[in-house]
């Protein structure tokens, strides 16, 4: 037989209980590493700042590198590629969608 809800009340609040436990064990144990470690450990502002500004004139050169060889490829590709690719004709797209609709409708 199914236990009466009374027994599951109490095993919930036990459980509850217990989690309610842990988290504040886990909480106490958070604040006391957080004063003990403060004066040591960066803060994560800290850490970030440094961070940026590490990797600051790094990521500005290569970023200019790559706009100007974008820059070199655009005009090269704008050149040639307006002789070289044309678009399908619209007749073909049209087939297509319609070959697609049809499938589907089929499937339905």
């Amino acid at each position: 037989s199914p236990p009466s809800s009374g027994a599951l009340t109490s095993s919930a609040n036990r459980t509850l209980d217990a989690l309610e436990a842990r988290i504040a064990a886990k909480s106490k144990e958070e604040d006391k590493n957080r004063s003990r470690g403060s004066s040591k450990a960066p803060s994560y502002e800290a850490r970030l700042t440094r961070k940026l500004n590490k990797d600051r004139p790094q990521s500005r050169s290569h970023s200019q590198g790559s706009a100007e060889s974008f820059e070199e490829r655009y005009k090269r590709r704008a050149g040639e590629g307006s002789v070289n690719s044309s678009p399908p004709s619209s007749g073909a797209l049209t087939s297509s969608a319609n070959r697609t609709l049809d499938a589907l409708e089929a499937r339905i």
